[in-house]
């Protein structure tokens, strides 16, 4: 009887150390996929917030461009107009690179299509804004207010129209990546 003790004895200590063991191990597996989710989720989202933020650096950088011609208007020093057309210049310089580090992303149809549109829009109003600043740099005031007023505000509206729909997008993307992100995990 000793020895059948001894021997279910053997037998359950043998059983409890399977138990723990196989414990630590479904433990490590649920703790190694909860990481991998956990990376998913970060990398996805992560990268739409990225996308968020060059949109509302284009939205910003395209409006203060707009904001700074009007300055420009208003000082009568041309010294003070060379400081704001400088940073004019910065500005198209910091659109340029969001555009173009935004464009590096991966982008679906829609994304496509609409920095597409905002590159037309583009195109048709920053030779106007160039001709404006040319205007005030020839010392032509009027001519510049009549062209800003009449073609660059108008054409500018659209732009930011365009890159405002670019932003709501991406919130929108960001949020449904978070989402998703969340449901994986």
């Amino acid at each position: 009887m000793f020895k059948r003790f001894t021997k279910q004895n053997q037998l359950l200590h043998m059983g409890f150390a399977l138990i723990i063991l196989l414990m630590v191990v479904v433990t490590s597996v649920g703790m190694l996929r909860m990481i991998e989710n956990n990376k998913l989720m970060e990398e996805v989202v992560t990268q739409n917030n990225v996308k968020v933020i060059l949109a509302r650096n284009m939205y910003i950088t395209a409006r203060e461009r707009s904001v700074l011609l009007l300055q420009m208007l208003a000082h009568e020093d041309p010294f003070e107009r060379d400081e704001l057309y400088l940073t004019f210049n910065e500005m198209a310089t910091r659109f340029i690179v969001a555009r173009k580090e935004l464009e590096q992303k991966n982008l679906d149809e829609q994304e496509i299509l609409l920095l597409d549109k905002q590159m037309d829009l583009t195109r048709y109003v920053v030779p106007i804004q160039v001709k404006i600043a040319d205007l005030m740099a020839e010392d032509q005031i009027e001519p510049a207010r009549e062209l800003m007023f009449e073609k660059a505000i108008p054409a500018q509206d659209d732009v930011l129209a365009s890159l405002k729909n670019i932003l709501d997008y991406e919130q929108k993307s960001a949020e449904r990546a978070f989402v998703n992100a969340s449901r994986k995990v």
